[in-house]
């Protein structure tokens, strides 16, 4: 086993606290949604650069397990998909109509109203979401897709999983040569910080551009209405600095937020703000006939 590398882990801690501010500017400046989606779209490359960097710094402390973590870390995946595709068995498919594209996803009887699996590349919708417009529908189902589609054309399993794998590699690596000394302590704590920072940011920005991509595909306002339906219309703008509070606030465990860190979504008033700033565009159209079939 090689030495701890605490300092090039301290440089990529600093490093991920930049994150958050570099998130808060995009949202503040971007103007339009393609500048918008592309600027969030390097964020996330950013972000995923974390964890990956990480694991090469780790790679010196114990070369002797790298593998077998790799080996593990890249089985997930596979466990993940095979226990969704029992778990979720669609009993048919949906399609929506709106300013003339047709959406579609599996329909399943879920609580929540739609969901994707990136591993599977599939986008899920509640038999109970049916009875919304059909222009709510559209666009629950294009943020869905917009969340396969965000990296195109890298595939989302790469793009999503990749730094997955690669930060609980990292973590088999470093925990696995535990000993309770202060370059173990001081690199366990300096790592779990990065990886949490730079996920969030990572979660953000993919939501932003599943928002956007609906916006895109189905209208801002047909975007805007199915949010404000789902997490009520109020709206909040955030700078730099607010951004780190924001962030505070999604790293704090609450029982009512779900699982922790599983998927942290950036707040709903900042994703309506955000797209209420693309609602006077030409994206807006007017509402053409549309109608959805089973």
């Amino acid at each position: 086993m090689g030495g701890y590398p605490v300092h090039l882990l301290a440089v990529l801690a600093a490093y991920s606290l930049t994150l958050p501010a570099v998130y808060g500017r995009i949202v503040v400046s971007c103007r339009n949604i393609r500048a918008c989606t592309r600027q969030l779209r390097l964020l996330a490359i950013a972000s995923t650069s974390v964890p990956i960097t990480g694991l090469v710094l780790l790679a010196r402390i114990a070369r002797d397990i790298l593998v077998e973590a790799v080996v593990a870390a890249a089985a997930a995946p596979i466990v993940v998909a095979v226990v969704a595709r029992m778990l979720f068995r669609p009993s048919g498919i949906v399609e929506a109509w709106y300013h003339g594209v047709r959406v579609s996803a599996r329909l399943v009887d879920i609580p929540i109203p739609a969901f994707s699996v990136a591993v599977l590349g599939r986008v899920y919708l509640s038999t109970r979401a049916l009875a919304a417009p059909v222009h709510r529908l559209c666009v629950m189902i294009a943020h869905e897709q917009g969340h396969l589609e965000a990296f195109h054309p890298v595939p989302v399993q790469l793009a999503a999983l990749a730094p997955t794998a690669a930060a609980a590699t990292a973590l088999t690596v470093l925990l696995s040569s535990a000993m309770l000394t202060p370059a173990w302590i001081a690199s366990t704590l300096l790592l779990v910080a990065s990886l949490a920072i730079a996920w969030t940011v990572y979660s953000w920005s993919w939501e932003h551009l599943a928002d956007l991509h609906s916006a895109r595909i189905c209208s801002v306002q047909a975007a805007l209405d199915t949010l404000a339906a789902l997490a009520g219309w109020r709206t909040c703008m955030i700078t730099p600095a607010k951004a780190y509070r924001v962030l505070v606030k999604t790293l704090w465990p609450r029982r009512a937020r779900g699982p922790f860190l599983i998927n942290p979504h950036p707040p709903p008033c900042l994703r309506l703000w955000l797209l209420s700033r693309f609602q006077l565009l030409k994206t807006s159209r007017p509402e053409p006939n549309s109608g959805w079939a089973p």
